[in-house]
């Protein structure tokens, strides 16, 4: 049960949203695992089960939009039940020291049941219902070619359970939408090096999603009280409806809308730790991650502009750190980390990012830290600053520049005093 209360951090606040939110659930797993096989495959299966109820209540205020006669004040009186049971099976065959398979596979059955009540605004009487019967499977090979070496390769398949339309303005808004799939491809590498003074992990991913669940700012162009409020118009919220349409010269109906389109992601990860030499050590670490959408046609729902990003493409991050022993037993260790992330984006989706107010540029941290450790490292003493050049940095969804964008700058070079006692 949680109460919580946001606003415009005006000094009067113009709209303020009042939240009572109540959630109940209750689990369950089991699980029974062997060895068969001469001890060669080892097992585990099990059965899940999840059952929940939530409401989210308040009084919400939006005062200029009231004042407008578009959103009056209202409350929030939702209710949400979502019940999930699954069985699974997981083994891995040990064909021979170096060489084993892996496999497993899980059965769902889900549902979930929505009803949305603003009341002084928008009540709708039926709930709306989903449900999800689902079967995933994955396989996988690990072969150890060396006592400190090993590469993998896994194929899956996942799924992300059907939802609804999160914040209707109409009555025909509150509907399903579909499940999101995936079958994800993985290639990857684990070992030591230079008599165990290397360890690297480098692994390469793919993911074909068919369908993706994805989000637009978008507009209903039929009547209110339509039951089928018909395909959503890609387009700014409340957008002038195209030809063809019920509303066709109109301002259609706002709204949020959730729809799938096919889409694949690419990338690597990797991470190196290296002890060159006494007490030494070096690390980093490197991710890149790539979206790209199947919808071509610039006009149609789920189109991605290539240069609009879901996240970052690039981050990376590297440290150093020398442990100092002192005559006494005592040890200092200072220690310096750098952390990078590549530009992003806040666009709409199918739009060009416009540079002065759409586009976060990439960004630069330097963190220091100088740690004092007793004889017997029980009590430490750190002193460390975060920032340490005192960059200035957008942080978040937002970029400068333009009349109505918002932005969150980082935090600034920030200093600590840190006394620890390990038991």
């Amino acid at each position: 049960h949680a109460v919580f209360t946001t606003g415009d951090d005006l000094p009067l606040d113009m709209t303020t949203t009042y939240n009572i939110l109540d959630h109940q659930q209750r689990t369950a797993e089991f699980q029974f695992s062997g060895n068969a096989i001469d001890a060669k495959l080892a097992w585990t299966a099990g059965a899940f089960y999840y059952d929940a109820n939530s409401s989210l209540g308040g009084r919400v205020h939006l005062q200029p939009f009231n004042y407008l006669g578009i959103i009056p004040e209202f409350d929030q009186n939702d209710s949400f039940h979502t019940s999930n049971d699954s069985v699974f099976v997981h083994g891995v065959f040990d064909v021979n020291s170096k060489l084993s398979v892996t496999a497993g596979l899980r059965h769902t059955n889900e549902k979930k049941e929505y009803t949305f009540d603003h009341t002084g605004f928008l009540t709708i009487a039926e709930p709306a219902v989903s449900s999800t019967t689902r079967s995933d499977w994955t396989v996988g090979v690990n072969y150890n070619f060396a006592d400190a070496g090993m590469v993998y390769g896994t194929v899956a398949t996942g799924f992300r359970s059907a939802g609804f339309q999160p914040r209707p303005w109409t009555p025909g808004q509150l509907q399903p939408f579909p499940q999101e799939e995936v079958t994800s491809y993985e290639l990857g590498y684990k070992g030591d090096l230079v008599n165990r003074r290397l360890r690297l992990n480098a692994d390469l991913f793919y993911m074909d999603y068919d369908p993706r669940v994805v989000t637009t700012n978008a507009a209903q162009c039929t009547p209110f009280d339509a039951a089928d409020p018909g395909d959503p118009v890609f387009g700014p919220l409340g957008g002038i409806c195209p030809p063809g349409t019920p509303l066709a010269g109109q301002n259609g109906w706002n709204w949020f809308a959730f729809f799938s389109a096919p889409g694949k992601v690419k990338g690597f990860e990797l991470e190196a730790t290296a002890n060159p030499f006494g007490d030494f050590t070096i690390n980093f670490t490197a991710g890149y991650n790539e979206f790209t959408s199947d919808v071509s046609d610039t006009t149609a729902l789920g189109y991605r502009n290539p240069r609009s990003l879901i996240q970052p493409k690039t981050t990376m991050s590297g440290g150093a750190q020398y442990e100092i022993h002192l005559p006494s037993g005592a040890s200092f260790i200072p220690r310096l980390d750098w952390t990078y992330t590549s530009h992003a984006t806040n666009s709409a989706p199918g739009e060009e990012p416009d540079p002065a107010i759409n586009i976060i540029p990439a960004y630069s941290l330097l963190n220091a830290r100088l740690t004092y450790l007793t004889k017997n490292r029980d009590w430490s003493f750190a002193l460390a600053v975060t920032n340490l050049t005192d960059k200035f940095y957008w942080y978040g969804f937002a970029a400068p520049g333009g009349q109505n964008t918002t932005g969150s700058p980082g935090e600034p070079r920030m200093w600590q005093l840190v006394l620890r006692r390990d038991f």
